[in-house]
């Protein structure tokens, strides 16, 4: 448990009276518990929502990437795009109350895996160099978070097949 502060005093004097001293403990700003990402797995282009239980008395909340401050909410949860690629160990989410014009010491952090799409151009042709048209291909592997990708597509009248996300 947190001092609520400092009691001092002095002995009985003549009067039988005691002089007593009490010094306030600086108050503590609760920081937000519970707080998470969800989804904790997203591509540069996706945004994930950051939420945290409420605080007494608390006027707005700051969310920080990295420690760097993102946003100023008054709600309990907050919607973060623009994320930057990062898969070890993710981008660092922390959140603070803030009380009275006081900012609490940061929430536990929470982390978010953010991968990159990879654009992938194909360019179909025979064996004499001509496109071929409505080639199927199929690609099958895995994507950056281990997901088991399995995406169809077809070469158009050029013999092109553009991939934007896997």
């Amino acid at each position: 448990p947190k001092s609520m502060g400092t009691l001092s005093g002095s002995r009985l004097d003549k009067n039988n009276t005691i002089n007593i001293t009490f010094e306030a403990a600086e108050a503590v700003i609760p920081f937000p518990q519970n707080v998470k990402a969800d989804p904790v797995n997203i591509f540069v282009d996706q945004s994930t929502t950051v939420s945290w239980d409420a605080c007494a008395g608390a006027s707005s909340y700051n969310i920080y990437v990295n420690d760097v401050k993102q946003a100023s909410t008054p709600a309990t949860s907050y919607v973060l795009s623009n994320l930057q690629y990062n898969l070890d160990p993710g981008e660092k989410i922390n959140v603070t109350a803030v009380v009275g014009g006081e900012e609490s010491e940061m929430s536990n952090d929470v982390f978010v895996k953010v991968a990159a799409y990879f654009p992938l151009e194909i360019n179909v042709v025979d064996a004499q160099g001509n496109p071929m048209q409505d080639v199927v291909i199929v690609l099958d592997g895995h994507n950056e978070f281990g997901n088991v990708i399995n995406q169809t597509y077809t070469s158009d009248a050029n013999g092109n097949v553009t991939v934007e996300k896997m």
